[in-house]
C-alpha cells in the first residue's frame, strides 16, 4: 500500500490546479490525499489499476473543488499522471 505522504507529494508536484504555484501552504492538497487514501485502502491488487485510481481521484476532485464534469475535462491528464506516479510507486 502506498503512504499517504507519497500521494500528498504526488499531488504537490502535479499542482492540478496551481494552489501551490500560487503560493498556497504546503498542505494545501492533504485533504485530497487523505480521502485517496481513504479510498486506495479499500482496493484489492486487482483494483489497482490506472483507470480505476483515476477514476477515483476525480470523483474526489470533483467533490473537493465543487466542480463539474466538463470543469474536470483540462485536469483529467495530470490526474492520470498522479494516478500514474502512485501505481509506480506501489512496484
Amino acid at each position: 500500500m502506498i503512504c499517504i505522504h507519497k500521494i500528498s507529494e504526488f499531488l504537490r508536484d502535479a499542482d492540478i490546479e496551481g494552489l501551490i504555484e500560487a503560493g498556497a501552504p504546503h498542505d494545501e492538497y492533504d485533504n485530497v490525499a487523505h480521502m485517496l487514501y481513504i479510498v486506495l485502502a479499500d482496493f484489492t491488487n486487482e483494483q489497482f489499476t490506472r483507470q480505476n485510481i483515476t477514476s477515483a481521484l476525480v470523483v474526489i476532485w470533483m467533490k473537493v473543488f465543487n466542480l463539474e464534469g466538463e470543469q474536470m475535462q483540462f485536469r483529467i491528464p495530470n490526474i492520470e499522471i498522479v494516478s500514474q506516479m502512485i501505481l509506480s510507486d506501489l512496484k
